[in-house]
């Protein structure tokens, strides 16, 4: 048996591949965490697998220094600042060429 960290804003497909290489062990991840597979693990939990399926994968994530963590939470939205033509205003951040 086999043990991975979470890390901060990782997803339960991010813990997959980043621990066996497939994102398809999410779901055997998941079953033994007692979580769905949408849940938001908290950064340090400790997750167990029983093997590497693609080393691989987790060479290129090595030697690039790639540590996957896709998962968007309420405190990340919130930071981000709304864009687009409804928020733009001409003269000031919508510049007609």
């Amino acid at each position: 048996m086999k043990t991975y960290t979470s890390l901060l804003r990782q997803s339960l497909l991010d813990v997959a591949l980043a621990a066996t290489g497939d994102v398809e062990q999410v779901y055997d991840i998941a079953t033994r965490a007692d979580m769905a597979i949408t849940d938001l693990p908290a950064a340090g939990t400790v997750f167990e697998f029983d093997s590497i399926i693609n080393q691989d994968v987790l060479d290129s994530f090595s030697a690039a220094a790639i540590q996957p963590a896709t998962a968007v939470d309420d405190t990340f939205l919130d930071t981000l600042v709304p864009q687009g033509i409804g928020y733009w205003f001409v003269g000031k951040d919508f510049v007609v060429s």
